[in-house]
């Protein structure tokens, strides 16, 4: 099962199953939290839902399902760092 998930055979594994694997190994709560968000970020089937944006957002979403498994590393660490300093540059509200 672990090798499944390792290899993206399996989708996102249970919050109980996390706790139990934590619990099995006596990791510390600092290294569990960090295990518990490797795992929400970590399913390999991922749905993009577009609906009610402008159909420039479609259109990327669609692009980038299509051509993701023909993209070179660099190119996805590139567009991971583009998208990463988008985020952080948001202004939030409150």
């Amino acid at each position: 099962y672990l090798s499944a998930l390792e290899h993206g055979k399996r989708g996102t594994p249970s919050f109980d199953f996390l706790q139990r694997v934590a619990g099995y190994f006596n990791v510390i709560w600092d290294e569990a939290e960090e295990l518990f968000r490797i795992a929400e970020i970590s399913d390999p089937r991922v749905v993009v839902d577009t609906a009610g944006l402008p159909p420039e957002y479609t259109a990327f979403a669609n692009r980038l399902s299509a051509e993701i498994a023909s993209l070179p590393p660099e190119t996805v660490r590139r567009l991971a760092g583009i998208l990463e300093k988008a985020c952080n540059n948001r202004v939030k509200p409150g």
